[in-house]
C-alpha cells in the first residue's frame, strides 16, 4: 500500500487529500478522498482568515486530516475491488499517533 497526502490552505480553510494505491496479485486499486475544513465564526457567521505556521499545518494533516480521509480511502479500495471481481484487500486501521508525513508529501 502506498499513500500520498496533499494539503491546500486557502483563505478560509484547509483541504487534506489522500491518494492510496494498493497492489494485489490481480491488479492495482487506486482511490482518492478529500476532507475540507472551513474555519467559520459561529456567532458572527463570517469566515476567519488563515495564517498558520508550516509545522502547525503538518500536525493538523497528521492528527486530523489523514485520519478523516483514510476510512473513505479504505472503503473505496474495498468496494472498487468487489465491483470489478478482484479479491478485496483488507486494510487495517490507521491510528493518528502512527502518522508521520515526510517532506515528499505535498504540504502547504
Amino acid at each position: 500500500m502506498q499513500m500520498r497526502v496533499m494539503q491546500r490552505v486557502g483563505r478560509h480553510g484547509i483541504s487534506v487529500r489522500g491518494r492510496i494505491a494498493v497492489d494485489t496479485p490481480q491488479g492495482q486499486l487506486v482511490a482518492d478522498a478529500v476532507a475540507v475544513f472551513v474555519l467559520k465564526d459561529e456567532y458572527q457567521h463570517k469566515y476567519e482568515e488563515l495564517d498558520l505556521e508550516e509545522e502547525l499545518l503538518k500536525q493538523f494533516a497528521e492528527k486530523v486530516g489523514v485520519p478523516c480521509v483514510f476510512p473513505f480511502l479504505r472503503e473505496a479500495v474495498y468496494e472498487g475491488a468487489r465491483k470489478v471481481g478482484i479479491k478485496a484487500p483488507l486494510l487495517g486501521t490507521l491510528w493518528a499517533e502512527n502518522i508521520q508525513l515526510k517532506e515528499s508529501d505535498d504540504l502547504a
